[in-house]
């Protein structure tokens, strides 16, 4: 056997176990947030996640034994490294990471301090995963599939996926059953961003389901493509040249060199709206930073997310009849301008950014914008006042 031969045998070996610990972390993380245990269960469980990190470990100091250009392959695997990195503290000094944990949290018991653990030790593990998966995006070019297929596929997979998770045992309080077509329906209604529920969210699902609920919410209103794609092109490396020419026609950029550009942009705009949202929202109904309310605040992140993506779901009960929002009208002026923004689209709003320029010859102030955008802001324009002035 040639050396060659060797190193790809070895690569293929470390592939085929880096894939079980992956699956190990993945049953760790749901078993530790989606389902009640008892003492020896999360006993167990906190083994298992050790065994799942000295594993890990071990593969990727392995690894380095057969690479044939070790410098090139630290470099490249940075980000794994540094996750071996601090695992191994994680083994080395344990209480000290406890001790951490109790700082921020003096009130949390042990129990669900252990579980926390467990969950952000699998939540590495899976993050390393989804990143080294990355780095195999030359695959999806070999897929004889329309774009729009593979869209629609991806929205498919993320909804299914929401049901189950909006199925767990924690993701409902413990006297309440949830049918799954209830949590398909939901999960449906998240990601294709429509508002729509056949039961009470506020009082159906519990802190961690409305979270599920926020994060599918959050993937349906960036899209599963842009926000997978977003990451492959950050950590993973770059894309193959099919698959920016796929995402470029179907995020219709003129420029393949653009595409990466778009996607930095859709992310952090997003990302910055949502968070200036969530702060106003928490100011206009009476919160303030030294008296912090988290529940409160959580309430207006969702509120912030949901508007923005135009999703239509609320916290409360009764919606925005609410007495704690119905006659604030700060309150809900800044939901108005948040569902406005979203409604706009992620190319108008970068249009918004990127065009706001004085020009070289000192000129007065110019404003360009594409014809599409123009065709977006005035129709919804002349929606709004038309639409106010007939209801």
């Amino acid at each position: 056997m040639t050396e060659n031969e060797k190193r790809n045998k070895a690569k293929l070996i470390f592939d085929f176990v880096f894939i079980f610990i992956g699956f190990l972390a993945f049953v760790s993380f749901i078993l530790a947030i989606g389902f009640y245990l008892n003492p020896v269960q999360l006993e167990i469980l906190n083994y298992i996640s050790d065994v799942i990190v000295i594993l890990f470990i071990a593969q990727e100091l392995l690894r380095i034994v057969f690479v044939k250009n070790r410098y090139e392959f630290l470099f490249e695997r940075w980000f794994e490294l540094s996750m071996v990195v601090l695992l191994l503290l994680h083994l080395f000094f344990p209480d000290g990471i406890y001790s951490i944990i109790t700082l921020f949290m003096p009130r949390v018991e042990i129990k669900h301090i252990s579980l926390f653990y467990v969950a952000i030790i699998s939540v590495a593990i899976i993050f390393v995963f989804l990143i080294k998966s990355l780095r195999y995006n030359h695959l999806i070019a070999k897929i004889k599939l329309h774009p729009g297929a593979i869209f629609s596929l991806s929205f498919l997979i993320v909804i299914i996926s929401g049901a189950l998770a909006l199925s767990l045992p924690r993701a409902t309080p413990p006297t309440y059953s949830i049918r799954f077509i209830d949590a398909l329906f939901t999960s449906t209604s998240a990601v294709c961003v429509t508002g729509l529920t056949t039961i009470d969210i506020t009082t159906s699902f519990t802190l961690l389901g409305k979270f599920i609920i926020l994060i599918l919410i959050q993937i349906g209103g960036l899209g599963v493509m842009t926000l997978t794609t977003f990451f492959a092109i950050v950590f993973a490396g770059g894309l193959s040249v099919k698959v920016r020419v796929m995402l470029k026609d179907m995020l219709s950029q003129e420029s393949v060199v653009e595409v990466w550009r778009l996607l930095f942009r859709i992310f952090s705009l997003t990302i910055i709206i949502e968070i200036i949202g969530a702060f106003i929202l928490y100011f206009s109904i009476g919160g303030d930073l030294f008296n912090f309310n988290k529940s409160l605040f959580y309430e207006c992140c969702f509120h912030s997310v949901s508007a923005f993506c135009n999703a239509g779901f609320s916290l409360y009960s009764d919606g925005f009849i609410n007495n704690a929002v119905t006659n604030n009208y700060s309150y809900l002026s800044v939901i108005m301008i948040l569902i406005v923004l979203g409604g706009l689209g992620f190319t108008t709003l970068v249009n918004f950014g990127i065009l706001f320029k004085y020009k070289t010859d000192k000129r007065p102030f110019s404003l360009k914008f594409s014809l599409m955008s123009k065709i977006i802001v005035f129709s919804t324009i002349i929606l709004i006042v038309v639409g106010s002035i007939l209801i």
